[in-house]
């Protein structure tokens, strides 16, 4: 490339570089903080996350859809939180790696009299520092994409869950409000 006649990679160096990342790397800083605040992390339920069967909906008892909900909605939470996390993490190395092209295309401008746009963006794509924070972006990506399908389904679940729960509510309170069925019966 003609951009670096010192045949130098262009990057801010290893020492900025770190400086760089520990300006960017503020997660486990900020769940300290929110962790003080009184919002500890929610953890991962003790059991496997449920999986709501159709034919289950007729023949639960009212504890079996109270304990189908806590269940639901532990699980739901705590994918929430996994997705949350993933974000945050993505949204650090985006930063990073915005700051560093940034600066890789500074250096580039100053090197060359008048580099292309793709020589920039080469100079960029080939920081090793940079393909860390694309590989670590990728696998947050990789898995919120793993977990989202979860956190979506136990919405989905709770949703049925809570509709069959006001049908049959509605079912069991239309007994014994003066028709032939008998007395009321309370769900």
């Amino acid at each position: 490339m003609s951009l670096n006649v010192s045949g130098a990679p262009l990057g801010l160096g290893e020492t900025a570089e770190q400086q760089l990342h520990a300006v960017w790397e503020t997660l486990d800083d900020i769940m300290i903080e929110v962790m003080k605040e009184g919002f500890l992390p929610v953890e991962r339920p003790n059991y496997a996350p449920p999986v709501l069967q159709a034919s289950w909906l007729d023949n639960l008892t009212p504890e079996s859809y109270h304990l189908l909900n806590a269940q639901l909605s532990a699980w739901k939470s705590y994918a929430q939180s996994i997705i949350t996390i993933l974000e945050c993490g993505i949204e650090e190395c985006d930063n990073e790696m915005d700051q560093l092209g940034a600066s890789i295309r500074s250096q580039a401008r100053k090197a060359a009299k008048k580099p292309t746009a793709d020589d920039v963006k080469d100079l960029v794509k080939i920081n090793p520092r940079y393909n860390e924070l694309r590989q670590k972006r990728q696998m947050f990506l990789q898995k919120k994409k793993l977990v989202e399908p979860h956190f979506d389904r136990y919405g989905r679940d709770l949703r049925i869950l809570s509709r069959a729960l006001e049908m049959r509510g509605q079912e069991l309170g239309t007994v014994g409000r003066g028709d032939a069925r008998g007395p009321r019966r309370e769900f």
